[in-house]
Parts: structure tokens; C-alpha cells; sequence
């Protein structure tokens, strides 16, 4: 393809009085909708967030029934739970003709130093990483 010759083309002038507030807007318009954008893919990171942990929980508890189940043997019982204050596993061997804890680990003691230590941290610190 040849070019012979560049005619010129001729635009109508630009006034600087309504470009100014029109780019404005448009940029305004802009910010706007990318806020909303970024504003809704939070709010979707959130929920998926909160849903794997929903899960997360359920298979734990799962996981925790089924050790339980694996070792009752009729004397003594193993159970495994999660401590609601420091959402740490515990682990208790229990004497069933008794219904005394024999075996504790972490120890009562244990938990409550680690639930101090928690919210002393919290005092520091607003949030986990």
C-alpha cells in the first residue's frame, strides 16, 4: 500500500471551558465505579473466606468424632476437642469407669496462660497477620 498524499482533516475546535468540567466527571465516574468494583470483590474474598473456614470447621469436628471413636476402648477414652477460648486442640485420656480426666494435654493451666497471653497481644495488636 502506497500513500500518495496526506490530506488534511479538519476538527472542530476543542473549548476549554467544558473540557475541564467533563473530564472531571468522567474521571470522577471513573473512581467511582472502580471503588464499587473493588468494594464488591472484597466483599466476595470475605464470603469465600468465611465459607472455607465454615468448612474447615466442620472437617475438623469430623476429623475429632472420628479419632474419639478410634480410641474408646472401654476403659479409658481418648477425646479430642477444641478449647472455645484459644481455639487450641486439646487432647484428655479419660477414665470411663470413673469419668475422671487421668491425661491432659495442653494442661487447664496451659490454656489459661495461653488465653492471657492472647489478649495481652491484643492490646498491641489489632489484628493477626
Amino acid at each position: 500500500m502506497k500513500i500518495d498524499a496526506m490530506t488534511p482533516v479538519s476538527l472542530p475546535p476543542i473549548q476549554s471551558s467544558d473540557t475541564g468540567a467533563s473530564n472531571k466527571s468522567a474521571i470522577a465516574v471513573s473512581l467511582d465505579a472502580a471503588a464499587q468494583t473493588a468494594q464488591v470483590q472484597n466483599e466476595q474474598a470475605q464470603a469465600d473466606l468465611s465459607q472455607q473456614q465454615a468448612q474447615q470447621q466442620q472437617q475438623l469436628a469430623q476429623q475429632m468424632d472420628r479419632l474419639n471413636q478410634l480410641f474408646d476402648n472401654g476403659n479409658k477414652a481418648v477425646n479430642f476437642s477444641v478449647d472455645p477460648n484459644t481455639k487450641k486442640v486439646v487432647v484428655r485420656v479419660v477414665d470411663e469407669k470413673k469419668g475422671e480426666v487421668v491425661f491432659q494435654y495442653p494442661s487447664d493451666d496451659a490454656l489459661r496462660t495461653f488465653a492471657s497471653l492472647e489478649q495481652l497481644s491484643g492490646l498491641l495488636v489489632d489484628r493477626k497477620a
